[in-house]
């Protein structure tokens, strides 16, 4: 039986009716495909907004936002934050990302990936009167990649691999919200995040001539996970926040089905696993706005523990036999994560009718994933973060105007995985190796108010 080095599913844009694509590197053979669905383990996880956060602010404040500002994605960071919102907005935004990953030692290896996308942010006041009036707005954010809609790489388990880092910028991700004003001192929002999933099946169907018929049918499936925020001004100029956002899967789900080949029977396989993940996670906040200033401290945490593993079943057992012989998946044996943020910004007028701000901040985000000790190469390091942006807001024959950029850059703290006796034996290329890099972010984006 034939294998693959890699199984890829992608969906990608302008293709008629037929959205969905399944890619194997090698001759799409029944048997390719059966060898891949048999053999291959699959690590993919989490979505751009969580690696980098959406939109520049955000970005260049380390991924903090949620107790206090302005700016057109608070419907992916807290939706409560809408609630207030008077002016209509628009925002437009490029960014590109560059990973820069390595390891070293038995064995060496180097690889260099870029994720070009775009970005729309919109923030909408409901015009409610009476007792409504100027309380609350829509939200609606997106983070488009280029050609992409979602990407699902399934390689083997111990293919080296850092699962955390470029595919998570590889797939669109919404968000869109509305948020409340209840007093002057508290907003509270709800809203939804959405991803796509890829379903589909595979019907292999022989003849008698010897010959056989492939029939292919694969579609998007939306993918929904609820968002809750609050807001609050306890004291003057002294803001707090708090977010709660569900587990949010974007899942491969794949049916081969053989039938009428004489002999030759087999079961139906299963091509699943997790194209995007990320996990439940809460945001806590407080941030000090004195004058021109702005201070924050906020946390983070991630509940990995949840992750139940890259790849799904390859067949079902039949009922009469529970346990019939297949290999269960893994336990990727992830770990609840705390990420520390800080950041700090500063207004200065530019005259009249315009103002700027200079942004930074800095994060510590610790990997989920364990030392790899055994056959598997799903290697993933903590990170330390430092961001900076600058913005500035003026107005053009009467129209509120806005620029805004980012930069972020982030450090892969070296790490050795260290394989044990057995699995050193198995491939002493990779028996302990040192793991490495880097990733960098740009980001520009431009606003009107009307």
């Amino acid at each position: 039986m034939a294998s693959a080095d890699e199984l890829e599913g992608q969906v990608r844009r302008g293709r008629g009716q037929r959205f969905g694509t399944l890619r194997a590197g090698m001759q799409p053979r029944l048997w390719g495909l059966a060898g891949a669905a048999l053999t291959c383990a699959g690590p993919l996880a989490a979505s751009p907004a969580d690696l980098f956060g959406v939109g520049a602010r955000p970005q260049s404040m380390a991924q903090t936002g949620v107790a206090h500002g302005e700016h057109d994605h608070q419907s992916a960071h807290n939706p409560a934050l809408l609630g207030g919102r008077t002016e209509q907005h628009l925002s437009l935004g490029y960014q590109s990302a560059l990973f820069e990953t390595e390891y070293s030692g038995t064995s060496h290896g180097r690889a260099q990936d870029a994720v070009n996308s775009t970005t729309l942010g919109v923030t909408l006041p409901l015009p409610f009167g009476g007792v409504l009036s100027h309380r609350l707005a829509i939200g609606f954010s997106a983070y488009s990649p280029r050609e992409l809609v979602t990407r699902a790489e399934l390689l083997y388990a111990d293919t080296p691999q850092f699962p955390l880092l470029t595919p998570r910028a590889q797939c669109l991700n919404l968000a869109t919200g509305v948020g409340a004003l209840v007093h002057p001192r508290l907003r509270i929002g709800a809203g939804v995040q959405w991803l796509a999933s890829l379903v589909g099946s595979v019907d292999v169907t022989g003849s008698e001539e010897g010959t056989t018929t492939t029939v292919v049918h694969d579609e998007l499936v939306t993918s929904l996970a609820p968002v809750a925020g609050v807001s609050a001004e306890p004291i003057d100029d002294v803001h707090v926040g708090l977010v709660w956002r569900a587990e949010h899967r974007s899942e491969v789900d794949v049916k081969i089905r053989v039938s009428e080949l004489g002999a030759l029977e087999l079961p139906e396989l299963n091509i699943a696993g997790m194209a995007q993940y990320d996990p439940e996670q809460v945001d806590a906040e407080i941030q000090w706005v004195p004058d021109a200033w702005s201070f924050v401290l906020g946390l983070r945490y991630r509940r990995w523990s949840a992750f139940p593993g890259f790849l799904g079943k390859t067949f079902d057992c039949p009922p009469e036999e529970p346990v019939c012989g297949a290999r269960a998946p893994l336990d990727p044996g992830f770990s609840d994560t705390w990420s520390p943020k800080a950041a700090l910004a500063f207004r200065l007028p530019l005259g009249e009718r315009a103002e700027a701000e200079l942004r930074s901040g800095m994060a510590y985000e610790p990997t989920p994933i364990p030392e790899q000790r055994g056959s598997t190469n799903t290697w993933d390091n903590s990170r330390l973060v430092a961001s900076a942006g600058y913005a500035v807001r003026f107005e053009a024959a009467g129209v509120p105007l806005s620029l805004e950029i980012a930069f972020q850059r982030q450090w892969l703290r070296e790490r050795t995985h260290a394989k044990s006796a057995e699995a050193a034996a198995l491939k002493p290329a990779l028996s302990k190796v040192v793991t490495s890099g880097q990733v960098q972010l740009f980001a520009v984006a431009g606003g009107v108010a009307f």
